[in-house]
């Protein structure tokens, strides 16, 4: 892999942020997905989210160390500033509405790079032991963070780098972290998600993975990023209650095949979920246990 692999993907993040890049987004979906909002701003908000966390990990795995955090540093200011009103006239009014309100969202993604730049800086510089627990390390982040941010963010930053080791974090923490870390946190579960469903994590020494970086690295097609989420997407209507399993959904997300499954028990192992008083009313992990079964997934038999 080229040393400037990670100017490559801030350059596709940066790109991806603009109007006709959302607008070529939008025309790839399906009909009867392409007008709502509701779908497909926080779909496109999780690609740049991804997207975003490749171009700090190429960083991170492709530099020398004083380099790579110069690099981070350059890509979370890039995070600050992604909106752009360039070509924003040639999108219809509709797509005019969802582009701001992906604005909107976007400005999310400078907060969470504050956290990820931690997290990768803890990481590279081995600032971590193994023999902590993340949870209990953002559980006294939350404490600290009105006497110290400072402290609290170097907390967080290395629970980030234990979760890139292999440790696991609770995924309710964004909803249980106070309002000063909540972002940052947030950000790093998302990264770190998209990085164990990529088949990276758990990365071991940055050394070690810096040497077997260019081998390790997945290379994701634009046609196989597009069904991701058209996939991504998809799963959302499971969240639309009672009734929301309806044949033609069953029919849609079965021809995904074997690339719906991790979405399914995702939705599944997310424990918030279950309650009546979550999104969709409990039904969204009854829908995916239902199509777990109809796609026979054998890897999902332990969990059901």
């Amino acid at each position: 892999m080229k040393r400037e692999n990670w100017r490559s993907e801030l350059d596709r993040l940066k790109e991806l942020a603009t109007p006709r890049a959302f607008q070529k987004f939008l025309q790839g979906m399906p009909e009867e997905l392409r007008g709502d909002p509701d779908i497909l701003v926080p779909v496109y908000a999780a690609v740049l989210e991804a997207t975003l966390g490749e171009a700090m990990l190429a960083a991170s795995l492709g530099l020398p160390p004083e380099e790579a955090k110069k690099a981070l540093g350059e890509i979370e200011a890039a995070a600050w500033h992604l909106r752009s009103k360039e070509g924003l006239r040639a999108l219809s009014r509709p797509e005019q509405q969802m582009y701001r309100n992906l604005a909107e969202l976007m400005e999310d993604l400078g907060e969470e790079s504050v956290g990820l730049v931690a997290m990768f800086e803890h990481y590279i510089e081995g600032d971590y032991d193994l023999n902590e627990d993340p949870n209990r390390l953002i559980q006294k982040a939350n404490r600290i963070r009105r006497r110290d941010i400072k402290g609290a963010l170097d907390l967080v930053g290395r629970a980030g780098a234990l979760a890139l080791r292999g440790k696991r974090l609770w995924r309710r923490w964004p909803d249980e972290a106070s309002r000063g870390i909540r972002r940052w946190v947030f950000g790093i579960i998302n990264v770190v998600t998209n990085f164990t469903d990529s088949g990276l994590i758990p990365l071991r020494e940055v050394e070690v993975e810096r040497k077997r970086w260019p081998r390790k690295r997945r290379k994701p097609r634009v046609e196989k990023r597009k069904r991701d989420e058209e996939l991504m997407a998809l799963m959302y209507f499971l969240f639309e209650g009672e009734d929301a399993l309806t044949p033609d959904l069953v029919r849609r997300i079965r021809r995904k095949g074997k690339a719906a499954i991790p979405y399914l028990m995702d939705i599944v192992c997310d424990g918030s979920l279950w309650s009546v008083d979550s999104p969709g009313g409990g039904w969204a992990p009854i829908h995916a246990v239902t199509l777990l079964g109809k796609l026979g997934a054998v890897e999902a038999a332990e969990l059901l």
